[in-house]
């Protein structure tokens, strides 16, 4: 194997050096989500936390909410709502104090008071070239269309605790960006021909080459060297790139050969050694396998041994839904499938796809990483995009070391940018943000595109105009990629576009409207045959605002390799406009016109219709009685005349300050006697909301006065006492005592007892006892 010499001599260097680090940072403040001690990097005032109550939520409230927690407001309020509460005596946790409070409906936000410090922008000399790190818009790219590392740097920057294993074709462990964050099995003696930790390998120093069966897996391809580069190459020391994490530890696992060939046995007895050897991240940027039980079972085990299986979709322009890519299409709760995504966000033209079995995209396109020998350069691939993953994993692993691979897996997903043209592309329907991850920063869902426009080419011409020199465009049925026909640039007669004469022709569509829509994204299917180069036989989408008076290209296609492929654009920046899109084809060749052409079938735009917010009618304002005097009284709530100008109200909340009173178009509510302010708030299917208030009013019952008529008595002896209710709340009138003989002589005399005058205020008496 390579000589190992500096290795040796380095090995209990930097056992010392550990050692060291790890007694020297005992006292930094621990980090938000454990109790272990945090990287310098992600400081917070251990005692805060910063809280923002909904609007409307009355001091006593907030003050009962904090006494109940342990806090007490710090400070004066702060812009936004925040406050800031001080934690003393409290044995719970931040990150458990900071759950409860997410958890609470009074409650909008809680997070960490975060002591901050100037952007951790690393001073690697080609760290411009990093677009899936910081996109400013180099290379003609979107601004902001990269992994969040800026912000996530400014929280945590180190994964040095956790190995990921790079599962390639090896690693340039020598290289002078890598060579620092290479992991060293410490349990081995360089060289000295003994299985020294008993785990079945001689001196694995570094990891171990399956294809050769040695111990030096070195990469004589360059696909693993860039691989690790993207995860973790050496941040901020004035050389060549940084990685995801700076000093995270990479596993070199050689089983890919050099020309990027390997087998299932292979890739097996990898994903075993990095179990056994405590890698929790495995990168694996390969696939293109069918179904191996005996695969599936290894990653199955790595699941068990608590390791993420971060893997490439793969590079073939297919849905792996409907024609599956191993590994990445293996059910198991570990693997997190990744797409590719262009420094404009948009999906990459090679990068498989799944609205269910690819779970979320990252950057893949012209990717800018290590080498061997100390080199650097360009690749793109979905082998690209898994990297981003795993160095973001890493970092979350390091930072939440009490989590499961499930629940970091649930902080990639649940957290990622939202991306319109990914819709329906990855199960999540976006790409990873890490900085979101670490804050745990839960991703709203987004609204739904709906179809703006739509011609699937079966209802003939449809307003759509051939122009220009050539008229070759037409209807076909040769080629579709649903239904029946086409529109396709050629000859239907020999299949090719060789005119020996004019060279150009446009297919304009008709005026589409889009003053209305926001989030616009054309898609369109095409088979394209030409002469694959730039050069020539330029196929072109265009798009004018202005009539077709002047058009903006914004797809060029080069050829499909022999199928039909989707196209997805997002043409946002024409939404409030009517345009034209022009399909223009030009087939000046370096020699004869003899390819197919080009066909292009089922274009439709998809967008958010500017929607109006539904109208929330709580009803009149009402006044009722307390009738049987016990303090309340039901009333209903209606709120039936609600209605929404764009479709249906989905759902209605009643509610008296924040206490939800019910939900459903009619409620009835038991009210206490005094004035109660309701609102009704009405939310229709589109997420939009609206609110109306009614007044209730509940007047207390009034107590009758009761007047059981005069005394009376019988035979001028005997006073036959009319009975006067004790009751305090009631009024007796006695008014004159009176007097009846006992005519018969049996001392018993009938008595009127006469109550007519009794009375209640303002009501009606009911019954009398």
């Amino acid at each position: 194997m390579r000589q190992l010499t500096k290795r040796t001599i380095s090995i209990f260097l930097l056992i010392l050096s550990v050692t060291v680090y790890f007694f020297c940072n005992l006292n930094v403040c621990k980090a938000l989500v454990n109790d272990k001690p945090a990287s310098e990097a992600l400081a917070f005032v251990k005692d805060e936390i910063l809280v923002k109550f909904k609007k409307g939520i009355s001091n006593e409230t907030i003050n009962e909410i904090n006494k109940l927690h342990g806090a007490t407001i710090k400070g004066r309020k702060l812009i936004g709502g925040f406050k800031r509460l001080k934690f003393s005596n409290n044995t719970k946790s931040a990150r458990k104090l900071i759950e409860e409070y997410r958890t609470l409906e009074e409650v909008v936000f809680a997070e960490p008071n975060y002591i901050v410090k100037a952007t951790a922008i690393p001073n690697d000399g080609h760290f411009n070239n990093l677009w899936g790190l910081n996109n400013i818009g180099q290379a003609e790219g979107t601004s902001g269309a990269d992994i969040g590392a800026i912000d996530a740097w400014d929280i945590q920057t180190d994964s040095s605790s956790i190995i990921c294993a790079v599962i390639d074709t090896g690693v340039d462990y020598n290289h002078e960006d890598l060579s620092q964050n290479i992991w060293i099995n410490l349990d081995k003696i360089a060289d000295n021909g003994i299985d020294d930790d008993k785990n079945g390998f001689v001196d694995d120093v570094y990891g171990w080459d399956f294809v050769n069966n040695d111990n030096d897996p070195f990469d004589d391809n360059s696909h693993g060297t860039h691989v690790a580069g993207t995860i973790s190459a050496e941040g901020n020391n004035s050389i060549g790139v940084s990685g995801v994490s700076w000093s995270g530890k990479i596993m070199a696992l050689k089983f890919l050969d050099s020309n990027g060939i390997g087998n299932t046995a292979g890739a097996i007895n990898a994903i075993n050694y990095a179990i056994k050897m405590g890698a929790r991240v495995l990168n694996n940027s390969w696939g293109g396998s069918g179904f191996s039980q005996a695969l599936s079972a290894a990653i199955s085990k790595a699941n068990k041994a608590k390791a993420l299986f971060i893997v490439a979709a793969g590079n073939n322009e297919t849905n792996n839904d409907a024609a599956p890519d191993y590994p990445s299409s293996y059910n198991i709760r570990n693997i997190i499938s990744v797409a590719a995504t262009d420094n404009n966000d948009n999906l990459a033209n090679f990068s498989n796809y799944g609205a269910i079995s690819v779970h979320v995209s990252a950057p893949g396109v012209s990717i800018y990483s290590t080498n061997p020998g100390n080199g650097y350069g360009y690749k793109s691939g979905t082998s690209m995009a898994a990297p981003y993953v795993s160095g973001a994993a890493a970092i979350i692993m390091e930072i939440f070391s009490d989590e499961t691979p499930f629940e970091i897996k649930s902080r990639i997903l649940n957290s990622v940018d939202l991306i319109q043209t990914l819709e329906g592309k990855v199960a999540t329907g976006g790409r990873v943000n890490l900085y979101n991850a670490i804050l745990g920063t839960t991703t709203p869902p987004g609204p739904k595109l709906s179809i703006i426009y739509k011609d699937n080419m079966e209802e003939g011409t449809n307003g759509w105009v051939v122009s220009g020199p050539t008229a070759l465009w037409n209807q076909s049925s040769h080629r579709t990629d649903s239904s029946f026909t086409s529109w396709y640039y050629g000859n239907d007669l020999f299949f090719n576009y060789d005119t020996s004469t004019a060279t150009s022709g446009s297919l304009i569509s008709p005026d589409i409207d889009l003053t209305n829509v926001t989030g616009s994204t054309l898609v369109f299917s095409h088979f394209l045959e030409t002469e694959e180069s730039s050069l020539y036989d330029k196929a072109i989408v265009r798009i004018s605002a202005d009539g077709g008076v002047t058009y903006s290209d914004i797809f060029t296609g080069l050829t499909t390799n022999g199928s039909f492929a989707q196209e997805t654009i997002n043409i946002s920046a024409y939404d409030d406009n009517i345009i034209n899109l022009q399909f223009f084809f030009d087939s000046v060749d370096s020699f004869l016109n003899n390819f197919e052409g080009w066909y292009v079938d089922d274009v439709k735009i998809k967008g958010i219709p500017n929607q109006e917010p539904p109208l929330a009618n709580a009803g009149r304002d009402q006044e009722v009685k307390d009738v049987d005097g016990n303090g309340f009284e039901q009333v209903t709530l209606n709120g039936s005349e609600s209605s929404d100008p764009n479709g249906s109200i989905s759902l209605y909340e009643w509610k008296e300050d924040d206490l939800l009173l019910g939900t459903g178009s009619l409620v009835i509510v038991d009210f206490s006697v005094g004035t109660h302010t309701v609102s009704l708030t009405v939310t229709d299917s589109d997420g939009l909301s609206n609110r109306n208030d009614v007044l209730i009013t509940v007047n207390g019952s009034v107590s009758p006065v009761t007047i059981a008529g005069q005394d009376q008595t019988v035979d001028n002896t005997k006073i036959v006492p009319v009975n006067v209710n004790p009751n305090t709340q009631l009024v007796s009138n006695t008014n004159v005592d009176q007097t009846a003989n006992d005519t018969d002589g049996k001392e018993i005399e009938s008595i009127a007892l006469n109550v007519a005058e009794s009375f209640v205020p303002e009501d009606t008496m009911i019954s009398y006892e």
